[in-house]
């Protein structure tokens, strides 16, 4: 493949013996070296003041100095990338969490399935990614991800089903997870650790039973009503 380098006057350059010098002449035409690829010819003026014809191939271009704008740039593109990369470990680990939980109620599964934290929430369409409070960010940011669990359970006393959504947000903390649940716990998945997805689908379950049983209690204590403190839909 053809080995031309693009030197152009005023380029700033470095040489392995001469050091670092500006490009102040060119070549009207290329030259083909004896393996029969492109180089060109250049005319470079060095800080000891002499001036050198050498081929293109044996400089290196040194890149101008960033303006304050293009440094602004390149912080907001690696900021993306990172939010990017931080939109995808959360949902790889929210679908794993949304598989183990629902073999943790039941052997069987089919009882959880993702939903979204806000808004629509039916538990019968497939969301894929739109679960995901980022997952169409133009701009990802390093935030939080927001998404919800929908738990189905059936009445033991009739053929009503319920949904319920259990809300968490995670977020990439070095090589684990951090996040929260419904607001009320904190959590820490280690993913090198075995045990760490079976503690928290536990935290989940007895999230769900204490707050039914509290509601409960609190009634049967001064006949107060107390808030489920969960979405719910018939379903």
């Amino acid at each position: 493949m053809a080995r031309m380098q693009l030197l152009r006057i005023g380029d700033r350059v470095r040489h392995k013996t001469f050091g670092e010098g500006d490009v102040i002449d060119l070549e009207p035409r290329p030259e083909s070296d004896v393996e029969g690829q492109l180089i060109w010819p250049v005319v470079v003026r060095f800080e000891d003041a002499a001036e050198r014809a050498l081929r293109s191939d044996v400089l290196q271009r040194l890149e101008p100095p960033e303006t304050r704008l293009e440094s602004l740039a390149d912080t907001i593109v690696e900021y993306e990338a990172r939010g990017r990369r931080a939109v995808q470990a959360v949902a790889a680990f929210a679908r794993t969490l949304i598989s183990t939980f629902d073999t943790y109620l039941d052997p069987q599964g089919g009882h959880v399935a993702g939903v979204p934290a806000k808004g629509p929430w039916d538990p019968k369409k497939e969301w894929g990614d739109a679960m995901f409070s980022q997952s169409d960010a133009e701009h990802p940011t390093l935030e939080p991800v927001r998404f919800a669990l929908a738990v189905k359970v059936r009445h033991t006393r009739s053929d009503t089903v319920w949904w319920i959504r259990s809300k968490l947000s995670a977020e990439v903390a070095g090589e684990t997870i951090r996040g929260r649940i419904e607001d009320r716990f904190d959590f820490l998945h280690d993913p090198a650790d075995p045990e760490s997805l079976p503690r928290l689908c536990e935290l989940l379950y007895q999230d769900l039973c204490a707050f039914y049983a509290d509601a409960i209690r609190r009634h049967d204590g001064d006949g107060v009503p107390a808030p489920i403190g969960f979405d719910l839909m018939r379903g």
